[in-house]
C-alpha cells in the first residue's frame, strides 16, 4: 500500500491523493494553546501517555470526517480512518487510511487542513483522540495535507502572540480560518478579532482594552439585572397592597384597626385569611355604644296567638327588652373601658395600687394606706372621663381596710 508522508518539514508534497492511499498528517504540534475552557497542554508527556492509551485500548481506528460533523450530531461519513498513532520530537502524528471521499475532497482542495477533537485532563493535557476533522478552519498551527510548499511550515504555537490563537470548541480543538499559502497556518481572523468588532473597539486594540469592554457589559449586565429585580419586588409589593386592601374592605365589618389587619395580612396572607374565616359574628349583635340597635323579635309580631293575654305578655317582654338593652350595653361598655383607664392611670401614677376587681359598676382597687385619698381621686377621675355623653358621668371613691368599710 503506497503511503505518503504529509508531515515532515522540507518536504514536498504530492497535489493528489487516491482512496485506499495512506498519508502521514501532523495532527497537532507541541505547545500550549488556548481553549475556551482554558488552555491545551500538548507536551510531549501527554502525547506519549495518549498513544499507549490507545494502543492499550486495542489501537482502535478512529474517524476522521468533514467538519466535525458527527461531534455535532450530524453526518459521520469517513474522510479517512487513522490506522496509527505516534509521538514524536515535534508532536503527534497519525497515519490516516483515505476513503475516495475524502481523497477527492483534498486532491480537489475542498479541504486542506485538519483539526482534532479530544478529552483533556482537569490541567488541560490531551488525554484520549475523539474524531479528527477535515476542514478548512484549523485551530491549531498544523501544516497543510497537501500541496504544501517547501519551508511553509506554521510558526510554533508557543511563539504566536497573545491573542492569535484560535479559541476551541468543546469537541476538541475546534477550527478556525485557514491561512494564505506560503504564510504560517495561524488563523487569518480569530475570536479575539470577532470580539473586538462586537465590542466595537479598534483592529489594534489591546487584550487588556478587549478584557476592560467585556468587564464593562458584565457590569452593566449586573446592574440591569439588579433593577429588573428591583422592578419585579416593587410590582409584588404593589400587587400585594392591593389586595390587602381589598381585603379589609370585604372584612370591614371585623375590623377595628384597618392599617394594623392591612399590614398583618401582607406579613402572612394566608394565615391572616383564615383566621378571619374562623370568625363568626353572632346572628342578632347589640352594639348600643356604636349607635347600633339590638335586633328583638315579637316587638311587631304580625301573627295573633290563640291566647290574647299572651301576645300581650311577648309584646311587653320585647319591649322591656329593647329598652333595657341599649342602656345596660352601655353600662357594659362603660366599664369595660373605664377599667383599661384606670389600669394605665395606676401604673404610672401610683404603681404600687393594683385594680384587683370589677363589681357591675364598681371598681375595686388594693393600695397602701397612706395613698388611699389619692388613689380614689385618680379613680374617680379617669372614670368620669371614660367617655362624652349627653349627660354627664359621676362616679364616687371611697376606702376602707375592706370592700365593706368602703360602702
Amino acid at each position: 500500500m503506497k503511503t505518503t508522508r504529509a508531515a515532515f518539514k522540507n518536504s514536498i508534497l504530492p497535489k493528489s491523493v487516491k482512496g485506499g492511499e495512506e498519508i502521514e498528517v501532523l495532527v497537532s504540534p507541541l505547545g500550549t494553546f488556548p481553549h475556551q475552557d482554558g488552555e491545551q497542554l500538548c507536551t510531549r508527556e501527554a502525547f506519549d501517555a495518549l498513544v499507549e492509551k490507545w494502543r492499550a485500548d486495542g489501537e482502535p481506528e478512529i474517524l476522521v470526517d468533514f467538519d466535525h460533523a458527527s461531534e455535532t450530531g450530524g453526518a459521520t461519513e469517513a474522510a479517512a480512518w487513522a490506522t496509527a498513532l505516534r509521538s514524536d520530537e515535534d508532536g503527534l502524528h497519525a497515519t490516516f487510511r483515505m476513503t475516495d471521499k475524502g481523497a477527492e475532497a483534498l486532491s480537489a482542495t475542498r479541504y486542506r487542513y485538519l483539526s482534532p477533537a479530544w478529552y483533556v485532563d482537569e490541567e488541560g493535557h490531551p488525554t484520549e483522540l475523539s474524531t479528527i476533522a477535515l476542514t478548512n478552519r484549523p485551530n491549531l498551527p498544523v501544516p497543510r495535507l497537501l500541496n504544501r510548499k517547501p519551508d511553509a511550515e506554521p510558526a510554533p504555537a508557543q511563539n504566536a502572540e497573545a491573542g492569535e490563537a484560535h479559541l476551541p470548541n468543546p469537541a476538541g480543538a475546534g477550527e478556525g480560518n485557514p491561512p494564505e499559502e506560503g504564510n504560517t497556518t495561524e488563523p487569518q481572523k480569530n475570536d479575539m478579532d470577532k470580539l473586538r468588532e462586537m465590542l466595537g473597539l479598534a483592529a489594534e486594540a489591546t487584550d487588556e482594552e478587549v478584557l476592560a469592554a467585556v468587564d464593562a457589559l458584565r457590569a452593566e449586565r449586573d446592574q440591569l439585572r439588579s433593577e429588573k429585580e428591583q422592578m419585579e419586588a416593587a410590582a409584588k409589593e404593589a400587587a400585594l397592597d392591593a389586595e390587602a386592601d381589598k381585603f379589609v374592605t370585604e372584612q370591614g365589618d371585623k375590623i377595628a384597626d384597618r392599617d394594623a389587619c392591612k399590614n398583618a395580612y401582607k406579613r402572612d396572607p394566608e394565615g391572616t385569611r383564615a383566621l378571619f374565616n374562623a370568625i363568626r359574628i353572632p346572628a342578632n349583635p347589640a352594639e348600643p355604644v356604636d349607635g347600633k340597635p339590638a335586633r328583638v323579635v315579637d316587638v311587631n309580631a304580625a301573627q295573633k296567638p290563640a291566647d290574647a293575654d299572651l301576645l300581650a305578655n311577648c309584646k311587653s317582654g320585647a319591649e322591656r327588652i329593647a329598652l333595657n338593652t341599649p342602656i345596660q350595653g352601655t353600662a357594659a361598655d362603660l366599664i369595660k373601658l373605664a377599667m383599661i383607664r384606670v389600669d394605665a392611670a395606676l401604673r404610672r401614677d401610683f404603681p404600687q395600687a393594683k385594680l384587683i376587681l370589677q363589681v357591675h359598676d364598681e371598681l375595686i382597687v388594693e393600695c397602701p394606706e397612706e395613698i388611699a385619698a389619692q388613689v380614689a381621686a385618680l379613680v374617680s377621675r379617669e372614670m368620669e372621663q371614660v367617655a362624652s355623653l349627653n349627660v354627664p358621668l359621676t362616679a364616687e371613691a371611697k376606702w376602707g381596710k375592706s370592700w365593706y368599710d368602703a360602702k
